[in-house]
């Protein structure tokens, strides 16, 4: 199971049927195995190792409120052999398994929200602050989403949608640059509609067809001058990982 911290929740749905499955072997892949609590770590090997770290009111008494010194040993838990067993865990970085990796170069792109943007997550921040502790979680996950864009069902032509956000903007600017440069790019989008507004907008401005994901042929994308890839849950643009 790949990106395995999704189910780190035991009571989601897809948790507790990761826990029914009738498997003869587990294996889980992640690169985050903690991203609230120790206790997504204990979900997770609980279901790919029922009972390796005990069980969760033991594992919360324990590493709920962690130090460096149960950190420590957590680790060892996980990580190393005990005895003749193998562990449960490997942990692979990059400086050991793939050391001919070209160096990451980070480029910030700061701009500012145009009004439109700018008062929409004003307001949305003025929410936040007012509500309760429920109103408090819808009006962040708000806030996350105007600052992509303030109206992703603006009925207005590409180029205003566009212009509407600065995060939009930068980044059709980001690859216009990348097409004269004959260069392709991997743009993550988390936003589940803008997602799909995303791929009709680089089929729009940079005419690229869709890609049946499942059977394309992908040598026949090797001479293309350019490809802008999006990389996301939902949408099949050029979604590029071989090779």
């Amino acid at each position: 199971m790949d990106e395995i911290q999704a189910i780190k929740n035991k009571d989601t749905i897809a948790s507790k049927a990761v826990e029914a499955m009738n498997a003869s072997f587990r294996i889980g892949l992640t690169g985050t195995p903690i991203e609230n609590t120790t206790m997504d770590l204990w979900t997770i090997m609980d279901r790919l190792a029922p009972g390796a770290l005990g069980s969760g009111s033991e594992f919360k008494t324990r590493y709920q409120v962690p130090n460096e010194e149960k950190l420590t040993e957590l680790y060892a838990r996980v990580f190393k052999g005990k005895d003749r067993f193998p562990p449960l865990g490997l942990r692979r970085l990059k400086d050991d398994v793939a050391r001919d990796l070209p160096k990451k170069t980070r480029f910030l792109h700061p701009r500012l929200m145009p009004p439109v943007q700018a008062e929409t997550y004003d307001l949305a921040q003025k929410k936040f602050a007012q509500g309760g502790a429920g109103a408090a979680l819808k009006a962040l996950h708000h806030i996350r989403s105007v600052s992509v864009h303030p109206s992703a069902d603006a009925a207005v032509p590409p180029e205003v949608f566009v212009e509407m956000s600065a995060r939009l903007e930068a980044t059709i600017e980001i690859l216009k640059r990348l097409q004269t440069e004959g260069a392709r790019a991997l743009v993550f989008i988390e936003h589940r509609k803008i997602q799909f507004l995303f791929a009709e907008l680089v089929r729009y401005f940079f005419g690229l067809e869709k890609v049946d994901i499942i059977n394309v042929d992908l040598s026949r994308f090797d001479a293309a001058p350019l490809i802008a890839f999006t990389a996301t849950k939902e949408t099949n643009y050029g979604h590029r990982k071989n090779g």
